[in-house]
């Protein structure tokens, strides 16, 4: 299923065309750094050996500011890495928050710690490319602070009353008062959100075909492998068949070289196997994680719309019990008072909780803009490289057919 979002006039949403500047490792992964440096290094094993933790060196620079004349360097933990990203989502709802990496476990070399800088480094650059996401004043802290566990404390006790924080208040109130009272998923005259359904139903079909892709990648990439072994194999046969072959000199040479070839096939099979391996199972999880990401930002456009139509409902008990402080005999007028003071403080909150569900409805538009842009380039850009890597391997297979055949094919009489 596919839904449209008509965003042609978002001048927010400009697509940046420079290359990226991540190091050690490049990716064809969608972020498009134009002008940020983030370097992820240095790996350090902390804590007890065994439940190891790490920590990475961070080297920043032009992230805030163009005019920066040196780099920021800081030392993170991978819970410092957690708790950024646990911040990101508290603070900005409807937004898609770029996926965290795993963190290292098991066995650790240099390639599983190089896989580590370029993932942590891509995550940080896709928030310095949001332009929401890169103000937030804990992305901040993370990049530009020597000790973060002094700032976050400073940052948790002085929390800014923002007004996407006040409504983000009522909305959990909204949401609390809904799980205790179980009916509000059950009332159809509520108006539904269509647009944040289809956008459900979109992202739903996506992962699930993400998922079949992926399954069948790897099932080509250990086809190949079982043929390179099968090669192998073959190429041990007829180099033992070579052998055999005393009383015909030229045949005997013709079928080693035969072995000899099918020796290289196996090897370039395994390394084609491994190059189809790394683009579509890992590439592909990129896609399907961010599109998880995605579900997690209309999550919380669904959320806004649960907070409000809990305040609607809300608001239509008080209107009840004001009508029925008003019918009592004898007549209340401190009841009656009561009930307009809960009504008023009723109307004020749907008014609040729409008002968000507003804001998140129009974040959540422009996040899935974004989404599609990006998928439809990341997409290509997979398509691209997979076309290549079978090309050169189609031209080292040929080569090594074309070289062999001269050798084997008898000289005429």
């Amino acid at each position: 299923m596919m839904f449209s979002i008509d965003d042609s006039q978002d001048d927010n949403l400009t697509t940046k065309t420079n290359s990226n500047i991540t190091q050690p490792t490049q990716n064809i992964s969608p972020s498009v750094s134009s002008k940020h440096v983030i370097i992820v290094s240095d790996a350090r094993k902390i804590g007890p050996e065994a439940l190891p933790r790490y920590s990475y060196k961070i080297t920043s620079q032009f992230v805030f500011s163009e005019n920066e004349q040196k780099p920021h360097v800081v030392e993170r933990k991978e819970e410092d890495f957690e708790w950024l990203h646990n911040q990101l989502k508290k603070a900005h709802i409807g937004v898609i928050i770029p996926y965290l990496p795993d963190k290292t476990s098991g066995r650790v070399n240099d390639q599983i710690l190089q896989a580590q800088y370029k993932k942590h480094s891509n995550f940080l650059l896709e928030i310095c490319e949001h332009q929401v996401l890169s103000q937030n004043p804990d992305f901040k802290i993370f990049l530009t602070q020597p000790q973060i566990a002094q700032q976050i404390q400073e940052v948790s006790q002085s929390q800014k009353k923002s007004w996407f924080g006040m409504i983000k208040d009522l909305q959990v109130t909204a949401q609390i008062n809904l799980a205790q009272g179980g009916w509000i998923r059950q009332d159809t005259s509520l108006p539904p959100d269509v647009q944040c359904s289809e956008m459900r139903a979109y992202l739903d079909g996506l992962e699930n075909q993400l998922l079949t892709t992926q399954d069948f990648g790897k099932k080509i990439s250990i086809q190949h492998k079982q043929l390179a072994a099968t090669i192998s194999k073959f190429a041990l046969s007829t180099s033992l068949l070579g052998s055999c072959e005393t009383d015909s000199q030229f045949l005997g040479n013709g079928m080693g070289k035969l072995a000899n070839v099918n020796d290289k096939l196996s090897h370039i099979y395994m390394k084609h196997s491994d190059n189809e391996n790394e683009l579509l199972d890992g590439e592909l999880e990129h896609c399907i994680r961010l599109t998880r990401a995605a579900k997690e930002a209309i999550k919380g456009r669904e959320n806004a719309l649960l907070s409000h139509h809990a305040a609607l409902i809300n608001r239509d008990e008080k209107k009840v019990k004001l009508a029925k402080s008003k019918q009592l005999d004898p007549p209340s007028p401190q009841k009656v008072a009561e009930a307009e003071t809960e009504l008023q403080q009723a109307e004020v909150e749907v008014v609040k909780t729409h008002d968000f569900h507003e804001v998140v409805s129009e974040i959540t538009r422009k996040e899935m803009f974004r989404f599609q842009n990006e998928k439809a380039k990341h997409f290509q850009s997979i398509a691209i490289q997979y076309v290549k890597i079978n090309v050169e391997f189609a031209e080292y297979v040929q080569k090594e057919w074309t070289e062999i055949l001269p050798t084997i094919d008898p000289p005429k009489p």
